[in-house]
């Protein structure tokens, strides 16, 4: 009994855990909280509970009721499961959106940076700055005087001057053009050294190995081997905690449970030791010991029913004259005199034998042949 307690107790606290895990799961998924816990809440305590009290029925011989509580407790056990299987997907769904995110946000700054890196690379190197974006401005402008003073007076020299302002002009032209490329690179160095930055300061990703090693194993993504090994987990769990409490009753005594299942005895049928009970005193009794000299022989193999046996000695009671004993009474003498021999009682198709023994003087095998043909011939 203490054993029992202890299995109980041991095994109910994973079993408490499971039904809280299932019902908190339901009762924050759910829009009515209260509702939905107390629906999966009693069928996680069926499917933890429900195979020990299959098995209590099944050993007191309800096989019906056992059978119809074993198939509660297999519907019980799946519906948990599943349910057992969206809790453990969804208890890191934040952590993982999070994850995700993250992963996402480093793979496009990562991708960001090479382009720049390439974009970067391809740029000539040249060196312009607003003093000599200015300076060349200035020269232009100079030059336009001189063409202008020149060529107004219609000097000898318009045409150099003409020629020493395009010149300033294309060089002003150039030096814009590597202002552009030189303002250009530094914006794709300050974006660089931005999301070097940003790559630097983010959190390291980690990546779940979880199936990723059963999936290497069984050449599946690991995603399906992860998703296959948590199934296989929970299931494990949830038969575990079940067996457990079922353990209780897997491990009792099988002559224990035979005992709970015999029914009363009946007198007539079986040897039994019986309560004693007074015997008539106006008659004497026909003694056990006596008939059995008379009428019982030990024979090797031999068997008579022990119906047939009582009924030949009421028989033999009512040549000589005497009382009978009633069944109780008879059965409990011919067990005393059966101890310590090679005769013992046998129960064959639905019906108690006394083995190794035949009426006297008579050699056939049919109990109820001999004691008719005795009472015949004794009559």
């Amino acid at each position: 009994m203490i054993g029992r307690v202890i299995v109980y107790t041991v095994a109910g606290v994973p079993a408490a855990i499971g039904i809280w895990f299932i019902a908190d799961y339901a009762f924050a998924t759910s829009d009515d909280g209260y509702s939905a816990a107390f629906q999966l809440g009693p069928i996680a305590a069926t499917a933890y509970v429900m195979p020990a009290f299959a098995l209590a029925v099944a050993g007191n011989g309800r096989k019906v009721a056992a059978f119809l509580l074993g198939c509660l407790a297999a519907g019980a056990i799946i519906a948990n499961w599943s349910q057992t299987l969206d809790a453990l997907a969804n208890r890191g769904a934040g952590k993982e959106a999070e994850t995700a995110k993250l992963s996402a946000t480093v793979k496009s700054d990562r991708a960001r940076l090479e382009r720049i890196e390439r974009e970067r690379a391809a740029l000539p190197i040249v060196s312009a700055t607003e003093e000599t974006v200015k300076a060349a401005q200035a020269a232009v402008t100079a030059a336009e005087r001189i063409r202008a003073a020149e060529c107004e007076k219609r000097g000898p020299n318009c045409r150099t001057r003409e020629t020493e302002e395009q010149t300033k002009r294309d060089e002003l032209a150039k030096v814009l053009a590597n202002k552009a490329v030189a303002d250009k690179a530094a914006k794709l160095d300050r974006e660089a050294s931005e999301i070097n930055a940003r790559l630097a300061k983010a959190p390291a990703v980690k990546e779940t190995s979880v199936g990723k090693t059963l999936g290497a194993l069984l050449s599946l993504p690991a995603v399906s081997a992860a998703t296959f090994q948590q199934q296989f987990f929970s299931a494990i769990v949830e038969l575990a905690i079940a067996a457990s409490l079922a353990l209780p009753e897997l491990l009792r005594p099988k002559h224990a449970a035979k005992r709970e299942e015999e029914p009363e005895p009946d007198p007539v049928t079986e040897l039994v030791t019986p309560k004693p009970r007074l015997v008539s005193d106006h008659k004497p009794a026909l003694s056990v010991a006596d008939y059995v000299a008379e009428r019982i022989k030990a024979v090797k193999g031999g068997k008579l029913a022990f119906r047939d046996v009582y009924r030949d000695y009421e028989a033999s009671a009512q040549r000589r004259g005497e009382t009978a004993l009633d069944p109780e009474q008879f059965t409990a003498s011919l067990v005393k005199l059966c101890e310590g021999t090679s005769v013992y009682a046998r129960e064959t198709q639905g019906a108690v034998c006394l083995i190794n023994v035949r009426f006297a003087g008579v050699k056939t095998r049919a109990p109820r042949q001999q004691a008719g043909h005795e009472t015949a011939d004794t009559a």
